[in-house]
Parts: C-alpha cells; structure tokens; sequence
C-alpha cells in the first residue's frame, strides 16, 4: 500500500512526486504534478473543436458548437523510461549504503523498481477553457485516470473559445482533485516465531524434536489521502489546435 511518509522527486523530474510502497522495498507509485491532453495510439492530441455558423473564412460567424477533449494524469512517453532510471539508481545507492553485514541485498545486483498502482478511491476533474466555460467530471479511477468531455457550446462561448482557440488556448488549465487509499503512519506491526525440526538416532532410539514456524504481519485500516494536480491544458499550441478545428456553415 502506498506509504505517505516514503516519498521522492528527481532534479530531471520535477513533476512527478514518487511514493514508496509500505511492504516491497523496490515498490513506487507516481503521480504526475500537471495533467496532460491525452493523446490516441498515433500520438495526436484527443481535443477537436467543430464549429457551426455562416458564412465563409475570416466571415465565418459561430452560432454554437460541440467541443471534445480527453484529458489524464499519468506519466508521459518521456517521463516513464526516465523514472524507471532514477529509481533503478536509487535502488543500486541504497544497496551499497547498506550497513548489514553480509548485505541484505547485492550491490551488483539491485532489485529492479516495480511500478504499482495507485488505488484511487474518487476524484473530480475540472477543465477551465474560459472564465464562463467550466467543465467538470469524473476521472475513471484506473490507468491514466482519463476523463471525456463533449459539451455543445452556444454562440457567445462558440465565438470567444474560437479567438481563444487561435492563440492556442493560453489561459486554459485543468485540475483534478482525487482520493487515494494510503497507509497510516506507523500502524504497521510484524512478528515472527522460529521453526526446528531435529532428527537423531542414538543407541537404535530415535529422537525428534520441532517447533513451529508462524509469520504474520498487521497493517491498520487504509486512510484516505488527497492529491492535488493542476496545470496548463498543453493543448500543443496554435499550431497544432488549427488542425483541430472545423468550422461548418449553414
């Protein structure tokens, strides 16, 4: 489960905060700072604009609209390998500070980091693409996190989000706001009883002594914890947004 007092950032990854797990020692979660357009399996940005209207190009004139965007808090394509190295580094440093004598673990042969995943227990997700367009909704909880939206929009917020959308949506932000199930601070407690099993024979007598070997360990309830995310949308520019948008006259 994830641990709140084992945490971690990396100089080359300022906007991923990295959790420890509170029972496997190579075990992480991360959770990305800013959360991203998502991005289909060609890697085109999931956020389209179809305008509806009359007239023809610069005299086009918005009467309303329909607006999809799919937004996600996970890691990006370059964050992930790049993770994978910082923690696989800390993992071989931790094994040669070790004081144990022989070493718990091989400094030639460190556990390599396993990434877990996160259990998220509910969340809200807001897209902020205008002062008077606010979207709101539910991330799903899973992988990425994703959350749709496809609003239609009327002919005051068609024609502002157009202007917006032409200078690449700069004042856009999304937040999400989420509950994770965590570990409580000290709460965990292990014991262990040792275990013998003896076999002699002695003047044809045979002698057995052994004792039982029992494991156990106990962890209180999960408390909730929260995490805040929030940035720029990073909708890919001007550039890329004039490729997303579709103006249909009437």
């Amino acid at each position: 489960m994830l641990d709140p007092a084992q945490h971690w950032t990396f100089p080359d990854l300022p906007d991923v905060l990295v959790y420890g797990d509170d029972g496997m020692a190579n075990g992480f979660y991360a959770v990305p700072a800013k959360p991203l357009v998502a991005c289909d399996a060609d890697g085109a940005r999931q956020i389209n604009l179809t305008l509806y209207g009359h007239g023809q190009g610069s005299d086009f004139t918005p009467t309303g609209g329909l607006l999809i965007v799919t937004v996600e808090l996970a890691l990006s394509a370059t964050q992930r390998p790049a993770l994978t190295v910082a923690l696989a580094r800390m993992l071989a440093q931790r094994a040669r500070d070790q004081p144990e004598s022989p070493p718990l673990i091989s400094p030639d042969a460190p556990p390599q980091p396993q990434m877990l995943a996160v259990d998220w227990l509910d969340g809200k997700v807001e897209l902020r693409l205008l002062p008077d367009l606010i979207l709101r909704g539910t991330p799903s909880l899973s992988g990425a996190n994703r959350t749709s939206f496809n609003v239609k929009i009327n002919a005051a917020q068609a024609k502002a989000l157009r202007h917006a959308w032409q200078a690449g949506l700069p004042d856009a932000r999304v937040r999400y706001a989420l509950h994770l199930r965590a570990s409580p601070a000290g709460a965990r407690s292990d014991f262990t009883l040792g275990a013998t099993a003896h076999r002699q024979r002695h003047d044809d007598i045979v002698r057995e002594t052994s004792s039982l070997h029992l494991s156990a360990s106990y962890t209180a309830a999960a408390v909730p914890m929260v995490i805040e995310a929030e940035g720029p949308l990073a909708a890919g520019g001007s550039a890329d947004l004039a490729g997303r948008l579709n103006q249909v006259a009437f």
